[in-house]
């Protein structure tokens, strides 16, 4: 069997679902060895690329199945085609295949084989307020048509599969949950830690992009509430990129009485990552929505306790390994906040639990159960 698989957003700095495509593509590459797969990548972003500008493509297959595939057209002429003409079909490109994925929304036109489409989250549809008016637009379109043309689709959880049943009227059977892994181990990682702490004093950890989906101005609320009441001695430190008014998140930063506390990092490389996973006393991350929630996983993976918002996915990540409180209730937040920090037998059992619950979601199982939808719907 051929397999094309979508590998654009490792041209760039990998974040979020290019992430998710790299661990894949790793694993992929350990438990299959049979069949042929083509990974497509941008030889160049943009025709304003200055010329002699070396491929930046960010993953190169070692397994001798898995060969790069370059598009030269420029992206956003690649758009237009697409949107306006449905042209050019991705056999045109790369040659024949029998599966197509996109690890992402992109609507690639597929004249022979079958179109497999990963669908993280759907944002833009339940919670449209916390995505940028044009970006939103973009991704509802992108959804929108290749939802329509994918023969199969991948859900990331439980909970988004429903909200793709429940937005675009799509059977359940033409959907297949494959949940998110992590390679994390707190023992298996200590070599690449650094013995000295990013943070000296305590601290509460978040990882995440600054954004307001990921509600850090409610965090920085309730970790204020939590230094007044309690006198902890703990920092946050909100660990990620700057997103989409990230700028009202410093400020809420700035104007706590506490903001010496507060720690905002900016992107961070994932040895300082883990770094910072290593030596946090509590993991917080009281997300609005999530298609999964994989820094739960990572932190229990860690062995850090978690406390996280009750809602989405992220109570099937969980499970039974962590605090979860209301997203939109302060007290709540800051109760099971000082529930962890304030009882050590219950920040050992979260641990204990969290690591047993990190062990059942690993990228090879990821890997095998994406394999498996490949066989299942191959052509």
């Amino acid at each position: 069997m051929k397999i094309g698989i979508d590998c654009r957003l490792l041209s760039t700095k990998v974040t979020g679902i290019g992430f998710y495509t790299l661990n894949l593509l790793n694993s992929l590459a350990k438990v299959d060895a049979v069949n042929e797969y083509k990974l497509v990548y941008q030889h160049k972003r943009s025709v304003f690329d200055q010329i002699g500008n070396p491929d930046t493509h960010l993953y190169t297959p070692d397994a001798e199945n898995f060969n790069l595939a370059k598009l030269y057209l420029d992206v956003r002429i690649l758009d237009r085609l697409i949107f306006k003409l449905n042209i050019p079909k991705i056999n045109w490109l790369i040659g024949k295949v029998d599966v197509f994925h996109g690890p992402y929304f992109f609507p690639w036109p597929v004249s022979k084989g079958t179109f497999i489409v990963t669908v993280h989250d759907l944002t833009s549809f339940k919670v449209p307020e916390t995505v940028r008016a044009g970006l939103c637009a973009y991704y509802q379109r992108c959804h929108n048509r290749s939802i329509k043309l994918a023969d199969f689709l991948i859900a990331d959880s439980i909970a988004t599969k429903h909200d793709i049943c429940e937005i675009f009227d799509v059977p359940e059977d033409r959907i297949e949950v494959v949940y998110l892994g992590t390679d994390l181990n707190r023992d298996t990682v200590a070599d690449r830690i650094d013995n000295e702490p990013i943070v000296k004093q305590p601290y509460i950890l978040c990882v995440g992009t600054l954004e307001p989906r990921k509600n850090q101005k409610g965090l920085i609320k309730a970790f204020s509430i939590l230094k007044d009441m309690y006198s902890i001695p703990h920092k946050l430190v909100l660990a990620g990129d700057k997103g989409w008014k990230h700028e009202g998140i410093i400020e809420e930063a700035e104007k706590s009485k506490h903001k010496d506390d507060i720690v905002i990092t900016g992107y961070i490389s994932p040895e300082e990552v883990l770094n910072l996973y290593y030596y946090a006393d509590l993991f917080t991350y009281v997300s609005i929505y999530e298609g999964f929630g994989l820094p739960i996983l990572e932190a229990m993976a860690m062995g850090v306790p978690v406390v996280y918002a009750s809602n989405t996915s992220m109570i099937e990540v969980a499970g039974d390994a962590a605090v979860g409180v209301d997203t939109f209730d302060l007290e709540s937040i800051v109760d099971g906040m000082y529930r962890v920090l304030s009882d050590s037998e219950l920040a050992d059992s979260l641990t204990r639990k969290g690591l047993d619950r990190a062990a059942q979601f690993t990228w090879d199982r990821t890997a095998e159960e994406t394999l498996e939808v490949y066989r299942k719907f191959g052509n």
